[in-house]
């Protein structure tokens, strides 16, 4: 089982390391853009390694990859800041720095207001503790900037014989994700920050299937803009309104390694 673990972090790492927009820096030659990922390139990017880390965990118990509970983020949010990069080695790295240096009390504030999600979930994040954040600072449209909060898992499992995939992506976002937006509100009042998003990933099976590989991760992000949200925060909108000013994008069971963009609609 080890064995198995270490070959599917393995290829994992080969993989992230080919399809990663402008992260790798393994040649020196490599020049890495200096501005902030794409919002849909960081949102490819969280959908690998929230996959991959949920599958570790909840499949294969493998404690390395638990969850991390959101009172405990940011000890490794300050952990991050105590080390300046001079070069980019990673894409926007020092402005992202800066960024998360600049936002760090608004950053403690969002994650102390995401300890529970919905009214049964317990707030935890799923990320490489050594190597990254559950946090972004993007570019919508790569020119607006944007805050996402990455790698939200739900410890639900949803039986696919009785919703689609649409529709478990659809229920994770009505009680999980829509809930939590009045976290981004309260803790950013600046008006530089211009979208707000996030992703989740969760679990799906064939009920009637008992074999061992039958639960597979699934997976949500969502993104809209600062002022909507606002705006349906202080019930203003509706959650139509938000919905379809909003982008969501989702990877089913049935997608393995890909994402598609989805329009919602709420009944």
């Amino acid at each position: 089982m080890k064995c198995m673990k270490q070959i599917l972090l393995s290829l994992f790492l080969v993989f992230f390391a080919c399809a990663a927009i402008g992260q790798q820096d393994t040649l020196k030659s490599v020049i890495v853009s200096p501005k902030l990922m794409n919002v849909k390139d960081a949102f490819f990017l969280s959908f690998l390694t929230d996959e991959l880390y949920w599958s570790l965990y909840m499949e294969y118990s493998d404690k390395k990859y638990s969850a991390t509970k959101a009172d405990d983020i940011m000890s490794y949010v300050d952990s991050y800041l105590s080390v300046t990069p001079t070069i980019n080695k990673k894409q926007g790295q020092i402005k992202e720095f800066g960024l998360i240096a600049k936002y760090r009390n608004d950053i403690d504030s969002i994650f102390k207001g995401m300890r529970l999600f919905g009214s049964d979930q317990i707030g935890e994040f799923l990320f490489n503790k050594e190597t990254s954040l559950p946090l972004r600072f993007v570019l919508y449209g790569d020119t607006a900037l944007s805050f996402i909060v990455t790698g939200v898992s739900i410890d639900k499992v949803y039986n696919t014989i009785k919703l689609t995939g649409r529709q478990r992506a659809t229920k994770v976002l009505t009680t999980y994700i829509l809930p939590s937006l009045k976290s981004f509100v309260k803790s950013f009042s600046s008006k530089e920050i211009r979208f707000f998003g996030m992703t989740c990933v969760y679990g799906s099976k064939d009920f009637t299937d008992d074999s061992p590989l039958s639960t597979k991760p699934e997976f949500v992000a969502f993104i809209a803009p600062a002022k909507l949200i606002r705006q349906y925060v202080a019930n203003d909108i509706t959650e139509d309104e938000l919905i379809n000013g909003a982008d969501v994008f989702v990877s089913d069971r049935d997608m393995v390694s890909d994402m598609k963009k989805i329009k919602i609609t709420l009944e």
